[in-house]
């Protein structure tokens, strides 16, 4: 594993905020990825139709299905 610190190559070390920023990041669209996808599960669970969770999501009825459908 390569440390964010330092530069594997042989150069000096490096600031690794930047990559910190990266990885949580990542970590927080990952986390939001998994609410959304429960939020339209509860959605459907409620009855609510394809076309308003396309709506609110800002897709189409046909890429919310597609994306969160069975």
């Amino acid at each position: 594993m390569i440390d964010a610190d330092q530069d594997q190559s042989t150069g000096p070390a490096i600031d690794g905020a930047p990559l910190r920023r990266i990885a949580a990041a990542a970590q927080a669209r990952e986390a939001a990825q998994r609410e959304v996808s429960a939020a339209v599960t509860a959605a459907r669970d409620a009855g609510l139709p394809w076309a308003a969770i396309g709506a609110a999501l800002g897709i189409s009825r046909q890429a919310a299905v597609k994306r969160y459908g069975c």
